[in-house]
């Protein structure tokens, strides 16, 4: 369930409730955050140490924790830090799932060190029948409100019930939904271009290999018509005996012509027999 509170005008930051204070900018007062456990009084989150909606430690904080740190004799006596309880964030898992590291929060040794009052396996844990709240001024808003809604890591049906969004049936801070579906249509995208690109060179290949197997037939065909021309080194000797064969016919044909012409130029003499 979604509970929007309406803020109150103001002039001053004395015409606000505790834990609030006037914006200047709308004249209104801006609500602090607030972290609340089913239907228990809410508890008041100190906007220097921690951040509600981002489930850590401000910068402003750890840079002081850092500095004390550096200013202590002993460096690596960390049992002498002081610890920050109790711990605010929780998660809605089944104690299966916690070894999974599906969702995780500061190490508790005891149900008093978490908000949710359960510590499991070194995890706080929040109940289903108490789940963790949170109201927070949604500045995101066309005009900023404070919104109450589950808190991050808490299941949920849809994202009304939550402060932020639901993304498979839990509380994010985030629009997971919308980075989700973005990231399924890309992917769909570049698989498709792909898979063109792959069709595209197998064509291009395709081409490529008949062009070249048409090229190997050709001079395939070339080779075998110099065969059929080719003249080896007995036939031009064949050639040349036949050659030799014709003259030698063709000159006994003269030396027989030239016989004959004289046997016709000689003067016969005749016998008259009356």
């Amino acid at each position: 369930m979604i509970i929007y509170l309406n803020s109150r005008n103001c002039k001053t930051s004395d015409d606000c409730l505790p834990y609030s204070t006037c914006n200047r900018d709308f004249n209104e007062c801006f609500y602090g955050s607030f972290i609340c456990e089913g239907d228990k009084p809410c508890s008041f989150v100190n906007p220097t140490i921690w951040d509600p909606v981002k489930e850590e430690y401000t910068k402003e904080f750890l840079d002081k924790r850092k500095k004390e740190k550096e200013n202590r004799d002993n460096e690596d006596d960390d049992e002498n830090e002081e610890k920050v309880l109790p711990i605010l964030k929780s998660c809605e898992i089944e104690p299966k799932d916690i070894l999974k590291g599906i969702c995780e929060t500061e190490i508790c040794h005891q149900n008093s060190d978490c908000f949710s009052n359960k510590c499991d396996h070194y995890t706080c844990i929040a109940e289903a029948d108490r789940p963790i709240y949170l109201c927070s001024l949604r500045t995101d808003l066309p005009h900023p409100k404070l919104k109450c809604g589950f808190n991050n890591n808490i299941k949920c049906k849809n994202d009304d019930q939550c402060f932020h969004h639901c993304f498979k049936g839990y509380c994010v801070n985030y629009d997971a939904s919308k980075l989700y579906y973005e990231l399924y249509y890309y992917s769909i995208f570049f698989m498709g271009l792909i898979i063109a690109l792959l069709i595209y060179r197998r064509v291009i290949l395709k081409e490529i290999n008949r062009y070249k197997k048409k090229g190997e037939e050709d001079e395939n065909e070339d080779e075998e018509g110099l065969n059929e021309h080719t003249i080896t080194n007995n036939d031009i000797e064949n050639i040349i005996n036949e050659n030799e064969i014709k003259n030698k016919k063709l000159s006994r044909i003269g030396e027989n012509n030239g016989n004959i012409s004289k046997i016709s130029n000689t003067v016969v003499p005749t016998i008259n027999l009356i």
